[in-house]
């Protein structure tokens, strides 16, 4: 039947109904189109905030690797630093990762979340990486990592170390023991302060209840900021955020 013959035919079959009869007429024969359309109209939209979303300016792009998630029932690290900068999310929206754990023995998830990082690293989305020294020196070392001295201003630093915090010393890539060849002098790097110890930072004890997953003894939690970060200022006030008593 052609698609006018059809519409006629329904028009007469609806001229003489009640608007009652109408309606579940319509429903019983048409719901499925209905429903159909519906779905596709909210997928449009999704797909059209995505857009939007992906496309606007980030105020900043901190991960936290192996951290127990680092919330708790009353307060996220999320809403504390928005509300303490007072960001309107909408504008510049704010991206905090806490889901990419990496275990000590590496299985499917830890592989893939690792080469989520180095990824994000390439592509210079990150600003802030939290994590154990051993994955930040370790497997997720890009040998790219801001030098903190350089960054930072002097009245920051001077909070820090009043504070008891200590720095990160970056040195390079650990070299294998069993590696027997002689280094390459053009691979040398000059040690520099490339990260923070968070071991002792007290709103994330506060907030998290226990430290950052650590892989073995010794390991210690620290705060680093990408060499090619694109928000420098919002990563130096993350900094103040996290050390704020």
């Amino acid at each position: 039947m052609a698609l006018r013959d059809e519409i006629k035919e329904q028009t007469v079959k609806l001229k003489d109904m009640s608007l009652k009869n109408k309606a579940i007429y319509i429903w019983t024969y048409y719901k499925w189109f209905f429903i159909i359309s519906v779905v596709v109209v909210i997928c449009i939209i999704s797909v059209i905030k995505t857009v939007i979303r992906n496309s606007q300016p980030i105020y900043i792009h901190a991960e936290f690797v192996n951290c127990n998630q680092a919330y708790n029932e009353d307060t996220t690290i999320y809403d504390d630093f928005v509300k303490e900068y007072n960001i309107d999310t909408e504008a510049t929206p704010v991206e905090i990762g806490q889901n990419n754990v990496i275990y000590e023995v590496a299985d499917q998830t830890s592989y893939a979340n690792q080469m989520k990082l180095i990824a994000q690293y390439s592509a210079d989305t990150l600003d802030v990486v939290c994590g154990p020294e051993s994955l930040l020196n370790g497997r997720l070392n890009v040998g790219e990592y801001t030098n903190l001295e350089e960054l930072l201003p002097d009245d920051l630093i001077k909070e820090l170390k009043d504070k008891g915090y200590e720095f990160f010393i970056y040195s390079g890539y650990p070299k294998d023991p069993e590696d027997t060849t002689e280094p390459d002098p053009d691979d040398e790097i000059t040690p520099y302060v490339a990260g923070i110890y968070l071991d002792n930072c007290t709103y994330l004890k506060d907030i998290n209840g226990k430290e950052m997953y650590t892989l073995e003894d010794g390991d210690r939690p620290i705060l680093t900021v990408a060499a090619r970060a694109k928000h420098p200022e919002a990563s130096i006030e993350f900094i103040r955020f996290l050390i704020k008593e």
